[in-house]
């Protein structure tokens, strides 16, 4: 274990070494500690103990080993499987690479499609708002027509398009027209 990570302080406030199950109150205590003759000797068996049960490499490293003389160690069906292996990621990294052309593709052919379905979604939001417009001006000439309620005619002319609302079209024809005066 590092030295690191026996300098820090543990949920209750002490420092703890786990080799020796002791705990410290302070940061110095700790640093006397580790630097003691039974600390070392128990660190030492600790190590021995993780490299004969397979939990450590013997010289203290991890990771593997790929100098002349460890290939030459190999047996044939270790040899056979880290040359399968290398075949393996070989074609991984050809098909990580293939990927990532074609997504490069896809981004510099159609990297605008999410502009046009941002735009897409904002037509149909107008679109819904127009329709709930259009019926409520529908409701609202229903409520026109009836008894009592006298309309004003006017021609279609004489009025600006901000005065204007469309309640409903039939085939491009204005149904009925409400004007806002």
């Amino acid at each position: 274990m590092s030295e690191e990570s026996y300098l820090r302080r543990g949920p209750d406030g002490l420092f703890h070494c786990k080799v020796c199950m002791v705990s410290v109150p302070t940061l110095e205590t700790i640093r006397n500690h580790l630097r003691g003759k039974e600390h070392i000797k128990r660190r030492k068996q600790a190590e021995e103990r993780n490299i004969s049960e397979g939990k450590l490499p013997r010289d203290g490293r991890f990771g593997y080993r790929t100098g002349p003389e460890e290939m030459a160690k190999l047996t044939s069906d270790e040899r056979r499987q880290m040359n399968d292996l290398t075949i393996a990621n070989e074609n991984l990294r050809r098909l990580i690479q293939n990927a990532e052309k074609k997504n490069e593709h896809c981004r510099k052919n159609h990297g605008h499609m999410k502009t046009l379905q941002e735009k897409l979604e904002q037509l149909k939001a107008k679109k819904f708002q127009l329709q709930q417009k259009n019926q409520e001006l529908v409701e609202e000439l229903k409520d026109l027509d009836q008894p009592g309620i006298k309309k004003k005619k006017r021609n279609r002319g004489q009025h600006s398009e901000e005065e204007r609302e469309y309640a409903e079209f039939d085939n491009g024809r204005v149904k009925a027209e409400i004007c806002l005066d």
